[in-house]
């Protein structure tokens, strides 16, 4: 019984596991990487919950139109009635004598006062209820601008979105073409490799048969291990950018990419550097933030120009009172100003501020035009570098093909030695390495003159 329970168990272990592997390889072209990356792909859903931000800030700035509505209830409780009477100082008290009439007068008018403020008592308790409504004046010069500040935050952040979106298509691009270019290197050293070992068996042979030395044979057997050394080095390599690609499209770590090669088809339409300029200065998404970084830079500017203006406002208000002899009208309308006139230059200074901030912004805008320039300029480089190199790589494949077959022939008939063979063999190797390498690295130029330009070239 035992023993069954185990041979299940370990059963279910192995087909849970073989499931894992076939769930962990997953077939992928250029195109589903970038829908990955572009749904999944890092620092894009912080910048679109930015841009939701930013929504609600405009319309707490477009809240600051409108006027204020508050309310206040006030309720007291006191030990005793509050009135006026004695406790004010009013009691006379017991009177002198009158000596004359008008004494007479005087005691009566007092006497008759202090029965009248004696009267006037309040309840034991107090209720206030005050609604009012404020309205700014002034400060809607602020509040202008602090709305204009928001639109342009609102915009700010959509670019931000756009050029994290324009980040993940390039690193997707950039890491496939890196991708396929170190699976064809594997490709070309395998063959390389397959060749050399082929080669080490005859001169094995040879070696038996005493047609050559010893050290004709060590050498190839160097020059494999040396073959061997940098497959496993390319091999490494490719299983990071595995994870690299992986991490960018939102796979988990450990994912098997069998990457599907792309129509790999160019133009040879390569811009000039100034229509490449001018296209990204309409398209490039960090020059359009910089300039709405610029007008955000300004309005701030001049919203700090409100504080100096007097502060204007009207405001009106409804009171009930219950309980309280002195009661107000229930109706009251009025206006407030207010102006601080000295605060020992805080104001000033935010203002100077600001005027720098906007200067930096400005800065920072001529920084980035001159920084796209050198990346068009580098891209353009890539691509016209890697297309020269293509063209040499395809004359040095053919050429390194047929010194390879002449001097196996040769080796065959014992009138040359290993290392012509060998030396042939890299040759070939490194030729066919450079030729994937320089196809790829085209469209790795115009992934990078894309991003640099902010519009896709083919």
């Amino acid at each position: 019984m035992k023993r069954h329970l185990c041979i299940w168990v370990v059963g279910v272990i192995f087909m849970t596991l073989a499931k894992e592997a076939i769930c962990t390889e997953v077939k992928i072209t250029l195109d589903e990487a970038i829908k990955l990356a572009l749904k999944n792909g890092p620092g894009l859903k912080p910048a679109k919950t930015m841009v939701k931000s930013a929504e609600e800030s405009k319309k707490k700035a477009f809240a600051s139109y409108f006027p204020v509505y508050s309310f206040e209830l006030r309720g007291l409780y006191y030990s005793e009635e509050p009135g006026i009477g004695g406790d004010m100082g009013l009691d006379i008290g017991t009177p002198a004598p009158p000596e004359s009439d008008f004494d007479i007068w005087l005691l009566s008018t007092l006497a008759g006062l202090s029965d009248t403020f004696s009267s006037f008592k309040s309840e034991k308790y107090d209720v206030n209820i005050t609604l009012t409504i404020k309205q700014p004046i002034t400060p809607l010069y602020q509040v202008y601008y602090a709305n204009k500040l928001a639109e342009l935050n609102i915009d700010a952040s959509k670019i931000q979105v756009i050029k994290t979106e324009r980040d993940l298509i390039y690193k997707v691009k950039e890491t496939f073409f890196s991708i396929l270019k170190l699976k064809d290197a594997v490709k070309a050293l395998d063959e390389g490799i397959s060749s050399v070992s082929a080669h080490v068996q005859k001169a094995e042979l040879f070696y038996e048969q005493k047609l050559i030395t010893k050290n004709d044979l060590l050498q190839a057997k160097a020059r494999l291990a040396e073959m061997e050394s940098s497959r496993i080095s390319l091999q490494s390599n490719l299983e990071f950018l595995n994870e690299v690609l992986n991490s960018i499209i939102g796979l988990k770590p450990g994912t098997k990419l069998e990457i599907e090669n792309p129509d790999l088809t160019f133009s040879n339409n390569i811009p000039t550097f100034e229509s490449a300029m001018q296209v990204a200065e309409e398209n490039r998404p960090e020059l359009k933030e910089l300039k709405t970084r610029v007008k955000m830079a300004e309005a701030s500017k001049k919203m700090t120009l409100g504080s100096f203006i007097p502060q204007i406002a009207v405001f009106g208000s409804y009171t009930h009172n219950e309980g309280s002899v002195m009661k107000y009208p229930p109706f009251s309308v009025g206006g407030i100003v207010s102006w601080d006139f000295w605060d020992f230059g805080s104001r000033y200074f935010d203002y100077r501020s600001s005027k720098y901030q906007y200067e930096a912004a400005n800065e920072g805008l001529e920084d980035m035009e001159k920084a796209i320039a050198i990346e068009i300029q580098e891209a353009i480089s890539k691509i016209k570098s890697a297309q020269m190199t293509m063209e040499k790589a395809l004359a040095s494949v053919l050429a390194s093909e047929e010194q390879l077959r002449i001097e196996k022939e040769r080796y065959a008939q014992n009138i040359t030695t290993s290392t012509e063979v060998l030396d042939a063999q890299t040759r070939l190797t490194q030729a066919q390495v450079q030729k994937a390498s320089a196809l790829y690295d085209i469209f790795i130029g115009l992934a990078k003159l894309e991003k640099a330009t902010g519009r896709e070239w083919k």
